[in-house]
């Protein structure tokens, strides 16, 4: 009973952990929610370091994956002639919240994790729940980083 208790407390300071950190990945991408690409940024800078090990095995960085998301963000405004800065300068206040709101993207991760009551929260288990989501901007970014979600859900799952 107790270490239940103990696992639904940890898992209740990770998943705060992660919300607030994929927030202020979401605020440096000039968005005024996260989406799930934030949510696995996030995820790489938990300290229990599975989700950096999974990047590790499939070659990736942390890094990277921030270029591949930006250029996702930024070339459909850079096609219509819009300036990044300028668009996101307009998020203001908007960005601020007192209750925590995420993307539809976002709120899908974190009904995932949900499900996985009971069990500890560690950071490759939010990448296994990110790959739950076929399209957007994460999936668009794995490809051009030059692998798939199946991918990055096989190798999160092998660890």
């Amino acid at each position: 009973m107790f270490s239940f208790i103990r696992r639904r407390f940890t898992a209740a300071r990770t998943l705060a952990a992660l919300c607030q950190a994929a927030e202020a990945e979401a605020r440096r991408d000039g968005q005024a929610e996260p989406g799930v690409e934030h949510f696995v940024l996030a995820a790489l800078s938990l300290p229990d370091g599975k989700a950096l090990q999974v990047f590790e095995a499939l070659g990736a960085t942390d890094a990277l994956l921030r270029q591949a998301i930006a250029y996702q963000y930024q070339a459909p405004l850079h096609a219509l002639g819009i300036d990044r800065g300028l668009a996101s300068q307009s998020l203001g206040e908007a960005g601020k919240s007192r209750l925590y709101r995420a993307a539809p993207s976002g709120q899908a991760l974190i009904q995932a994790l949900g499900r996985e009551r009971g069990q500890v929260l560690t950071s490759d288990k939010v990448l296994v729940a990110a790959t739950e989501q076929s399209e957007g901007v994460l999936p668009r970014a794995l490809a051009a980083m030059g692998f798939s979600l199946d991918q990055l859900r096989a190798v999160a799952l092998a660890t």
